[in-house]
């Protein structure tokens, strides 16, 4: 089975771990980090309207998605 996940968010979050370090936290669901950290991808998301919905394969590129159920 297939999920169509909305991700709304355009960049990481930002956490600094208990030894100090900053670690930044994928949010826009784009990353291919298999531990969910950024690894810039959300930077495709760049020109989104607002309102629409898109959807984006592999290779990152981006579709408009006409309707979803």
């Amino acid at each position: 089975m297939s999920r169509l996940v909305k991700h709304a968010a355009q960049s990481p979050a930002k956490h600094t771990t208990p030894k100090g370090d900053d670690i930044y936290i994928c949010r826009c669901g784009l990353s291919k980090d298999e531990k969910g950290l950024c690894d810039g991808s959300h930077q495709k998301t760049q020109g989104e309207d607002a309102g629409k919905v898109y959807s984006y394969d592999d290779a990152l590129e981006r579709k408009e998605v006409s309707s979803t159920v």
